[in-house]
C-alpha cells in the first residue's frame, strides 16, 4: 500500500480541528499522487463543494470512481489516512464518520483500490458510529500485540534506514524502543 493521502486532527490548531478543512486537503493530495485522480476531479462540481457534506462525493468518491477507469490492476491500494477524528468540533469527528460509511457504502463497487484508514480515541458517539463497520475492521491498540507492533517497526525502521541496520544495530533497537509500540509518520 502506498500513502496517497493524509489529514490529522487537532485540537491544537483551528483549520485541522474544521471539518469542512479535511475532504478538500485529502481531495487536493490525492490529486498530487494520481493523475487519473486529478483528472477526474477536474470534473468535479465545484459550485456544490460550499457545502463540507456534498464534499465527500464530489471530491473524493466520485473522483476516485472516475479514475479507476484509467486505474492499472497491478497498483497496490492506495491509503488515505484520517488520524484522530475525536479532535475535531462540534462532534465532526461523529459526522465525518458516519457520512464517510455511508458515502463509501453506496459507492463500494467503485472504490476498488483505495483504503482509508481512520483514527480516533474511543469517543462514544465515535464508537456508536463505527458498530456499522464489520468486527474484523475495527482495532484497537490496546489489544495489538507489543511485540508483533515491535517487530513491525523495526523492520519499517531497518527499511527506511538500511545504511544503518547493521552498524547501529543497537541503536535502532533503542529507538524502535522509546517508539512503545506504536510509530506516528
Amino acid at each position: 500500500r502506498t500513502l496517497g493521502a493524509s489529514f490529522f486532527c487537532s485540537r491544537q490548531v483551528e483549520r485541522l480541528r474544521r471539518l469542512p478543512e479535511i475532504i478538500p486537503t485529502l481531495a487536493h493530495q490525492l490529486a498530487r499522487y494520481s493523475s487519473s485522480f486529478a483528472t477526474a476531479l477536474l470534473d468535479a462540481d465545484w459550485d456544490s463543494v460550499r457545502s463540507w457534506r456534498r464534499q465527500m462525493d464530489n471530491l473524493l468518491v466520485g473522483p476516485w470512481k472516475q479514475s479507476t477507469k484509467d486505474r492499472s490492476e497491478g497498483l497496490p491500494p492506495t491509503l488515505v489516512v484520517i488520524d484522530a477524528l475525536d479532535e475535531l468540533d462540534n462532534e465532526g469527528g461523529q459526522t465525518l464518520l458516519e457520512v464517510l460509511l455511508k458515502a463509501t457504502e453506496n459507492a463500494r463497487a467503485g472504490m476498488q483500490g483505495l483504503k482509508i484508514f481512520v483514527t480516533s480515541r474511543p469517543h462514544p458517539r465515535i464508537v456508536q458510529s463505527s458498530r456499522s463497520l464489520p468486527r474484523e475492521a475495527i482495532y484497537y491498540l490496546e489489544d495489538i500485540n507489543t511485540q508483533d507492533a515491535w517487530n513491525d517497526i523495526m523492520e519499517y525502521v531497518g527499511t527506511e534506514l538500511p545504511e544503518l541496520e547493521h552498524s547501529h544495530r543497537e541503536d535502532l533497537e533503542e529507538l524502535v524502543n522509546l517508539s512503545d509500540g506504536s510509530l506516528v509518520l
